[in-house]
């Protein structure tokens, strides 16, 4: 409704700016912002070839659930960088969430 649409501002306007990770926030978290559709349109512009200009990370933030990051990685690959914050906190061992978000992403990588 601004006139920029996200992913020209997100994934190739920030990007120009030298961004090296743009944090947006993600589809089917506690905000509705955005489609995975528009979600997957920063991440392509984001990683498309841009002459002499670095790609850039995604960072979908906004929450991520820790137990939710397979769907995540299938839908924006495992060259995403997941901003999970209360969904880990809530957890009863930190730790242990924090290692079977780390399994999934060696998983998808393999």
């Amino acid at each position: 409704d601004h006139g920029v649409a996200p992913d020209v501002l997100l994934g190739t306007l920030f990007r120009i700016a030298g961004a090296d990770g743009v944090i947006y926030v993600n589809a089917g978290g506690r905000f509705t912002t955005w489609t995975v559709a528009q979600c997957q349109a920063i991440n392509e512009r984001l990683r498309a070839p841009m002459g002499a200009i670095r790609p850039a990370l995604p960072v979908p933030g906004g929450g991520v659930d820790a137990e939710r990051v397979p769907y995540w990685i299938e839908q924006y690959g495992a060259d995403t960088m997941f901003l999970i914050g209360a969904s880990l906190l809530r957890q009863p061992d930190v730790e242990a969430a924090t290692r079977r978000v780390v399994e999934a992403l060696r998983e998808v990588g393999s």
